[in-house]
């Protein structure tokens, strides 16, 4: 399906680079994340269509 058939399903154009995944992992493996637990932290851009 392209965007032009799910319209508002799909929020952005934008496509998920290395980086941002590097990031998220960053997050998770820093101090900063101490405290997070059964965390389902989606790096898509808003893509997920349920």
């Amino acid at each position: 399906m392209g965007a032009a058939v799910l319209g508002p399903a799909v929020p952005t154009v934008a496509w998920i680079e290395p980086e941002d995944i590097a990031g998220a992992v960053a997050y998770l493996a820093s101090d900063d994340a101490r405290y997070v637990a059964g965390l389902d932290l989606r790096v898509d851009a808003g893509r997920i269509l349920n």
